[in-house]
């Protein structure tokens, strides 16, 4: 039905994920081995070996949250999670044959023509266009400044999320239930002045704010005149 046609547009996300993580991966290879540029199968080979785990992760994870609703008794609620956990193991295996084979394609054939009928060569401007710009200023802190930093202090790093994670969980330990259930607003506020008179001092029908008042009119039993 119409709740099992909005898990397509739900996964979108992830598979569009997907597709960022592969095609990162396949321009990476050419700064971990330059001569991947003329070998275009080795490139596709190693990005396919690199981007396959961390898209299966990703996959595996969404697809078992999927799959654990549809334990639920709620039929609706069942049939969405299985339909839904089957079009992440579908959508993972389209990421590892498809995919790469529009890459692959587009590699071989699209890339290297020229762009707007010759008017320009679309993967030579952008090399050339790259080699030009300078990098903004955010890209040249997490390349040098930040990646220094987390190098250099990767163990003290590591010992800080550790005593915070032990902290956390030795005061969560001591954390108790509320005895009293929290209140929205303070009793003080002008709509909790108002709910409590309405439903004290009122008789009211059909829900918070509708208030049924009977009025009852007509002549007295005796002659006006």
């Amino acid at each position: 039905g119409t709740f099992h046609i909005m898990a397509i547009f739900l996964l979108l996300g992830v598979g569009v994920d997907d597709v960022f993580v592969f095609n990162n991966h396949f321009d990476a290879a050419l700064q971990m081995h330059p001569g991947y540029k003329e070998d275009r199968w080795a490139r596709l080979s190693w990005t396919w070996k690199h981007s396959a785990l961390a898209m299966g992760v990703t996959s595996l994870t969404t697809s078992v949250s999927f799959f654990l609703s549809g334990t639920s008794s709620f039929p609706g609620i069942s049939s969405f999670g299985i339909f839904a956990g089957c079009l992440c193991v579908v959508m993972y295996l389209s990421m590892l044959f498809f995919w790469p084979a529009v890459v692959a394609f587009n590699e071989a054939i699209f890339k290297q023509k020229p762009f707007l009928f010759g008017l320009f060569n679309k993967a030579e401007a952008e090399e050339a266009a790259a080699e030009e710009t300078p990098k903004p200023i955010l890209v040249r802190f997490f390349e040098d400044s930040f990646s220094y930093f987390i190098l250099k202090f990767r163990i003290g790093i590591l010992l800080a999320f550790v005593a915070v994670s032990i902290f956390m969980f030795v005061k969560l330990g001591g954390m108790v239930a509320a005895k009293e259930e929290p209140a929205l607003l303070p009793d003080s506020h002008p709509i909790m002045q108002y709910k409590e008179v309405m439903s004290e001092k009122m008789a009211r029908g059909g829900g918070q704010f509708n208030t049924k008042v009977d009025l009852v009119f007509g002549f007295d039993h005796e002659p006006l005149d």
